[in-house]
């Protein structure tokens, strides 16, 4: 078995040819620094990372919000998209609710479409390329983390796993359509975004599971990081799902799909960031710390303020090969 991390280090970093614009790999984009310009690009496969294609409505609003997640939470105004689709067959109804959506989303984050690609095949998937450029002339990276910032997480964590579980018929309660709306239709913190650049100095998206997504800070900063649990944001809702001990807030927070920011940010502007949450209506909750140490470690802190070091490989969605 082989994760994409491992691919891509054995396999395809040696093809950047050290180039500083490809950031090593170690990060959701591309940046050019002398043109001022950022790229990321994702693919979504149907029955992967959705469940179905019958209506637009099943996937759209996800992964295009997904993709523009990830130039967000650089500080990064998205401005293009490039869209390529494989198509199983043409449905014209089908099409003008795809069109629908994909007119209200380029309002609501004021993108355009550029180009992309439309084949025919037996399996249907949808990728988006987005292009946009630095809001403060400055790109919001993974490897920026310093000894003694502050971590922060937006939103809240949890929600989006019980719209999955409701999808997958695995639980059925009376926040079902909360839940599920959650899932299908992610709530990303797009005015707070815009402020990054001026205190945070990492992010990331939580887009793999909040202790993963922060492992990624670490590595790309040459960090450890401790996270407390009992501060995490755990949606309040969540409640509403009690007696379903099955599933518990451990595996809330190992679900991703959450598209909140991630980011790391000196401890002297703690009221900057409290400023900017409030100016933008954004929940931002202080959730750890950064420490020196180098095997790029998250330490988990439980509510008895113990710690734990956890494999990584076991608390978030990785692509195994």
């Amino acid at each position: 078995m082989i994760t994409e991390s491992e691919i891509i280090n054995k396999y395809f970093k040696k093809l950047t040819l050290n180039s500083p614009s490809s950031l090593n790999l170690t990060d959701d984009v591309f940046f050019d620094n002398k043109k001022k310009i950022v790229v990321s690009t994702d693919t979504y496969i149907e029955g992967v990372h959705f469940f179905n294609s019958n209506k637009p409505s099943n996937f759209l609003f996800k992964t295009l919000r997904a993709s523009i997640s990830d130039i967000i939470c650089k500080g990064v105004q998205p401005n293009f998209y490039f869209l390529n689709l494989n198509l199983k067959k043409i449905n014209h109804s089908w099409l003008n609710d795809f069109y629908r959506i994909l007119k209200s989303e380029q309002k609501k984050y004021k993108i355009n479409l550029g180009g992309g690609d439309i084949v025919k095949s037996n399996k249907f998937s949808i990728s988006f390329t987005i292009i946009g450029y630095p809001l403060k002339k400055k790109v919001i990276l993974r490897s920026g983390a310093k000894v003694g910032d502050d971590i922060y997480v937006t939103g809240n964590i949890g929600s989006a796993y019980y719209g999955y579980l409701h999808l997958k018929n695995k639980i059925s309660t009376k926040n079902k359509k909360f839940a599920i709306k959650e899932y299908l239709k992610p709530n990303l913190p797009y005015r707070f975004s815009k402020f990054l650049p001026l205190f945070a100095s990492s992010a990331v998206d939580v887009s793999d599971g909040i202790y993963i997504d922060l492992k990624h800070i670490c590595e790309a900063s040459n960090k450890s990081a401790r996270l407390n649990f009992s501060k995490i944001p755990f949606t309040k809702n969540l409640s509403l799902f009690n007696g379903h001990e099955k599933y518990n807030k451990r595996k809330d927070f190992m679900f991703g799909d959450d598209y909140q920011i991630l980011f790391t940010a000196h401890k002297s502007n703690r009221n900057k960031i409290s400023n900017y949450a409030k100016r933008s209506k954004t929940k931002v909750t202080l959730i750890g710390d950064v420490v020196s140490n180098r095997r790029k470690n998250v330490i988990l802190i439980d509510k008895n303020n113990k710690e734990h070091v956890i494999n990584a490989n076991k608390m978030g969605y990785l692509h195994n090969f």
